[in-house]
C-alpha cells in the first residue's frame, strides 16, 4: 500500500523517473502470468497469451511490469466462474496497426465495470466494488497507476466493459522517434 501511495505520488508529481530502453514483450507478459497462476488456478481461471516472441517495445521495464501485473491482478480478481465453470484472462501484444508503437490487450470474461463507475475508476481510491464485498480487497490504486505510467511513455490507455461480460483494457505505447534512439538489433 506504502508503495503503491509513494508511485502515485510521484507519477502526479511528475517525477517518476523513467528510463526507457528496447526489452521483448514476451518476457514481463510471461513473468506476470507466473506470478498470477496458482491464485488463477485456484480461481479457476485460464491464464492465456498471445504475444509474438520477437515483439520489441521501447519502454521502462519496471513500469511496463508494474502495468501488466496491476492489469492482470484485476482481471484475476473480478473473474468469478460459475461453479463447474471456467474463467478465461487474456493478455495480447501486436504492433500497432500504423507501426508507431505496441497495444497491449487484457481481457477478462469478470463482473465487468458498471457504466455509471466507468468515468471514476481511473481516479486514485476508486473500485468497482469495496474491500466489505470482495474477498482480495485493494486499495483503488492500480488502474490509476496504470494510467500514469502509460501517460508517462507518452502512451494511451482505453477501455470497455460491459457488466456481466468482462473487461478489456487497451495500451498503446508508442515507438520514439528514430533520433530518439537506435531501433533494436535483430534477434534482440
Amino acid at each position: 500500500l506504502i508503495a503503491d501511495i509513494l508511485d502515485l505520488a510521484k507519477i502526479e508529481a511528475g517525477r517518476y523517473d523513467l528510463q526507457p530502453g528496447w526489452l521483448r514483450v514476451e518476457t514481463p507478459v510471461q513473468e506476470a502470468l507466473a506470478l498470477l497462476a496458482a491464485r488463477a488456478e485456484k480461481a479457476r481461471i485460464d491464464l492465456v497469451a498471445k504475444v509474438p516472441s520477437d515483439l520489441m517495445i521501447y519502454a521502462d521495464d519496471r513500469a511496463l511490469r508494474q502495468i501488466l501485473l496491476n492489469l492482470l491482478t484485476n482481471a484475476v480478481k473480478f473473474t468469478r466462474p460459475e461453479v463447474g465453470e471456467r474463467g478465461t484472462v487474456s493478455v495480447k501484444a501486436a504492433a500497432a496497426s500504423d507501426g508507431r508503437g505496441v497495444t497491449l490487450t487484457v481481457r477478462d470474461n469478470g463482473i465487468g465495470i458498471p457504466p455509471e463507475m466507468q468515468e471514476a475508476i481511473l481516479q486514485p481510491f476508486v473500485q468497482v466494488e469495496s474491500a466489505q464485498t470482495t474477498t482480495d480487497g485493494g486499495t483503488g490504486l492500480g488502474l490509476s497507476i496504470v494510467r500514469g505510467l502509460v501517460e508517462g511513455h507518452g502512451g494511451r490507455l482505453t477501455f470497455e466493459s460491459e457488466v456481466g461480460a468482462g473487461t478489456v483494457f487497451r495500451i498503446w505505447l508508442p515507438t520514439p522517434p528514430t533520433e530518439a534512439t537506435q531501433d533494436p538489433a535483430p534477434g534482440a
